[in-house]
């Protein structure tokens, strides 16, 4: 890993800033801390045989190249996938302090979603995305209109359970790796910007995969294994749980809906389009879900493009 830091001049600084804003690191000393505290739970990341964090360079264990995914194009292997989701319920019955050790003796705090960070994630969508489907940016009712429907959904998620979220818990982060036994065939890659979310989180990272299309019928079957791996535990709560996996796979998908428009027009990554059928897909199997209604209500309202599947403005259609 060759991670070095940003430089320390205004443009450096200016992106130390964003990233701090959205609670995300992307640093070395993070990565280190996150591996260990993963480690000591018995999850297969990559072995740390050498590192000098100042410098941003960290000699890791290779954990291979055989994913979760085969096909032209990928599609999920279910095996696998149901594996990388019984690796979830096993991380999240287990203790996730908000404070893990760094790796030289210290403690390093992990961060947690807030009402900002969420309002922050789903703007993207008004700033980027909406435009795609009605022509035009989006004008000042229409924003507050927007997140005065998100701002309950926001409400229930911050009263719930907390887990650790790894943030990036899809395929092109997940690796199986044979040899080994139960759980730790999967292995993991992408965790430094780990945050205290919902348990719900990466389920939907997984199950609604944003680079390869999930059946719905594998969707449902991850979720119902999850719930069935929890059952056990005295505070979980599956209906709770199902309403934070419709509500987080709703953010999920219309905040990347909104990120993968700016890949292309801001960063000159066209390629981030051929996703956004599959995001419109994912957000059109949830959006009938009771807690969602108001959400759905403001998405009829004013761009019911995005859920009826007809084409936007660039070409993009739904699968």
């Amino acid at each position: 890993m060759n991670h070095p830091p940003e430089a320390d001049d205004a443009a450096g600084r200016a992106r130390v800033d964003a990233r701090a804003a959205a609670k995300i690191t992307e640093n070395a000393d993070a990565f280190v801390a996150v591996d260990l505290a993963l480690a000591e739970r018995g999850v297969s990341v990559p072995a740390i045989f050498a590192r000098d964090v100042a410098q941003g360079l960290v000699l890791l264990e290779d954990l291979g190249a055989e994913f979760c995914v085969a096909g032209d194009p990928p599609a999920p292997i279910p095996e696998r996938y149901g594996v990388a989701v019984d690796l979830l319920a096993e991380l999240h019955a287990g203790p996730m302090p908000d404070r893990i050790p760094d790796g030289d003796g210290g403690l390093r705090a992990v961060w947690a979603y807030d009402r900002g960070n969420y309002a922050a994630e789903v703007t993207v969508f008004l700033d980027w995305g909406f435009e795609d489907y009605a022509g035009r940016p989006p004008n000042e009712v229409e924003r507050a209109s927007f997140l005065a429907a998100w701002a309950p959904l926001f409400t229930e998620l911050l009263a719930g359970p907390v887990a650790w979220c790894l943030r990036d818990y899809h395929s092109p982060n997940l690796l199986w790796l044979a040899e080994r036994s139960g759980t730790r065939r999967i292995g993991v890659l992408d965790f430094q910007d780990l945050i205290m979310g919902s348990p719900a989180y990466d389920v939907v990272s997984l199950a609604q995969d944003a680079r390869v299309t999930v059946p719905r019928a594998l969707e449902a079957d991850l979720i119902a294994r999850y719930i069935a791996a929890r059952a056990a535990s005295p505070d979980f709560d599956a209906a709770g749980f199902r309403r934070a996996y419709a509500i987080l796979a709703a953010e999920r998908n219309t905040r990347l809906l909104g990120q993968f428009v700016r890949l292309d027009r801001r960063d000159g990554r066209p390629h981030y389009r051929r996703h956004i059928p599959r995001l419109r897909d994912y957000l059109a199997r949830v959006i009938d879900a009771p807690v969602l209604a108001d959400l759905k209500a403001w998405f009829c309202a004013h761009i019911p493009d995005v859920l009826d599947g007809t084409t936007t403005r660039n070409g993009s259609t739904r699968p």
